[in-house]
């Protein structure tokens, strides 16, 4: 009787594996290290300078930068970027907290850390982009009618980026580069400016990315 009972269970194990679905291979992550990335939309985008920026200015000053990727794509890697799963965070150092250095290349220097979110998922999830002396350039555009200030990264207007990780584009992620436009209009970043506490934060109102 145990025999049979021994048996008849191990004639059910191997009927039931019969039946049972076939393990399957995880995806194995794409490729990116190569590609390019562009986003075109910013959200929750900010520019926080500690201290803060003033027209006297005289002390050095980090700028801290954080935000949310939207309408992101890529044209030679096969992903797609869910909304709001891709950000950027990253500091950039001053040797002058004056706001008379918003406007014109900058000598500041920095790191921006952008984290990919994709499908399916990448070989590279992050790209660290190096800002070196003369790649941040200031300036003044209208928009709606109002003045506001604007501020593009890497070439052609600046000296051009350096990165690692992924999306760098053949080329170290030298062609990367990116523009911005504040949220605030001139005036109200130069009342900023002129407070007693200096000018705190500056809002990211439209934006542009290029990576690789």
């Amino acid at each position: 009787m145990i025999r049979k009972i021994a048996l008849f269970g191990g004639a059910a194990i191997l009927a039931f594996a019969a039946f049972a679905p076939a393990a399957t291979a995880a995806t194995p992550p794409v490729d990116n290290t190569a590609g390019h990335a562009s986003c075109g939309t910013v959200s929750k985008g900010v520019i926080k300078p500690k201290p803060t920026l003033t027209n006297a200015g005289g002390v050095p000053t980090v700028l801290a930068v954080s935000g949310t990727l939207g309408g992101c794509s890529s044209g030679d890697v096969a992903v797609t970027f869910p909304e709001g799963k891709s950000k950027f965070k990253g500091s950039i150092s001053s040797a002058d907290n004056g706001c008379a250095g918003l406007s014109g290349a900058s000598t500041s220097t920095g790191t921006i850390t952008i984290s990919w979110g994709t499908t399916p998922a990448v070989s590279n999830k992050s790209t660290v982009v190096t800002i070196p002396s003369g790649s941040s350039v200031g300036g003044f555009g209208v928009f709606a009618g109002d003045l506001h200030g604007t501020f593009t990264l890497g070439a052609p207007e600046g000296a051009a980026l350096s990165a690692t990780g992924g999306f760098l584009g053949g080329d170290g992620g030298a062609s990367s580069h990116a523009s911005v436009i504040t949220q605030e209009s001139v005036p109200t970043i130069l009342a900023g400016c002129a407070d007693v506490k200096g000018l705190k934060q500056i809002n990211i109102g439209v934006a542009g990315l290029v990576s690789g």
